[in-house]
């Protein structure tokens, strides 16, 4: 999303994320006014979305499951009627849990199966 920089109050990072492409994932966890205009610059941004940190920490959003081709944990998240997936997903949880007061890490979480190229 795009935001002036001058806008935004930097308030910290979340667990770099190592995606199965090769990519890096690093959240920044930003605040701004709601004033502030955001440009979606839609080469980069099929959909987008906004939540609430209310609705963010109900614990019902998140969804576990495993991956059949690993056996290890997923994690999807309910919003807007459908599904975001890990990584975005376990991304989303970590920040989750921070809001809880829970120092929880995410590079175990795996991505499930259409989401590896």
């Amino acid at each position: 999303m795009g935001v002036r920089q001058a806008d935004v109050l930097v308030e910290g990072r979340l667990d770099d994320y190592v995606t199965r492409s090769g990519y890096v994932m690093s959240p920044v966890v930003v605040s701004y006014p709601s004033s502030t205009v955001t440009e979606i610059n839609p080469e980069e941004v099929a959909s987008h979305f906004s939540i609430t940190l209310s609705e963010l920490i109900d614990s019902d959003r998140f969804v576990w499951f495993e991956v059949p081709e690993t056996g290890r944990r997923s994690v999807k998240m309910q919003v807007n009627g459908g599904f975001l997936y890990a990584p975005a997903a376990a991304i989303l949880f970590q920040f989750c849990e921070l809001l809880r007061g829970n120092l929880t890490r995410v590079s175990q979480i795996d991505q499930p199966r259409f989401a590896w190229n």
